[in-house]
């Protein structure tokens, strides 16, 4: 067998997901963001080095190409590239301004499983790298001899039949803060809180739409919303 014609080794069962990430929680919104891309698909293979793979290793690779088929990554198109661009580009202006006025923030709406929130999504994660290596991965506005705390993003999804209160419950889950008991004036000003100390610059809430009192719910000038 010629070496042009062998099929390649890979270590057995290296596209196992491992557990789930939950991006509405801080640490599992950092998790997604160092490995989102470390991902490697299967390999192609002709027939002939297909077929000269062990049933085992058939198998196995068979088990590759449908974990390359259920993460394929959202294409790239004119629209997904100017959104994403957009959203990094509000981010950047805000989070680099000098102003003490409100920010802007973006609304991204449009049909179901169109890619709006993993467009989104990507592009938050490349300002927040590009944030912590400008500031060395500390929290500027932290205190001296206090726990430095930093999480540039965080990602919220709105739930459903969503009230002033939930919405703030949401945050402050993704922080992991305890609000029990809280009323709704004690949410806003702990939601306001966990921001400040987090150094928190995009908070972007999903499926948004499903309430109409968010303004009300977080006054924070770092609101990126999308359906």
């Amino acid at each position: 067998m010629s070496e042009a014609n062998k099929p390649p080794i890979h270590p057995v069962a290296s596209f196992l997901p491992g557990p789930p990430i939950d991006r509405t929680r801080v640490e599992g919104w950092q998790r997604w963001e160092r490995t989102r891309d470390l991902f490697v698909p299967a390999p192609v293979l002709s027939m002939e080095q297909y077929l000269q793979l062990t049933p085992r290793r058939r198998r196995i690779h068979d088990l590759h190409r449908l974990a390359t088929h259920s993460s394929l990554p959202v294409q790239s198109t004119p629209m997904s590239d100017a959104v994403g661009w957009l959203v990094k580009a509000r981010i950047e202006d805000g989070a680099y301004s000098h102003k003490a006025g409100i920010r802007t923030g973006v609304m991204v709406n449009g049909g179901g499983a169109q890619g709006k929130t993993e467009t989104v999504c990507a592009a938050l994660a490349a300002f927040a790298e590009a944030w912590l290596e400008v500031n060395e991965y500390m929290n500027p506005e932290a205190m001296a001899g206090t726990r430095d705390l930093l999480a540039p993003v965080a990602y919220v999804r709105c739930p459903v039949k969503a009230t002033p209160v939930s919405t703030c419950q949401r945050i402050l889950d993704f922080y992991g803060e305890d609000y029990k008991n809280m009323r709704q004036e004690d949410l806003i000003r702990t939601v306001n809180a966990a921001i400040s100390a987090h150094a928190t610059k995009a908070l972007v809430i999903d499926d948004i739409t499903r309430s109409n009192c968010i303004a009300k719910a977080t006054r924070t000038s770092w609101i990126f919303f999308w359906k």
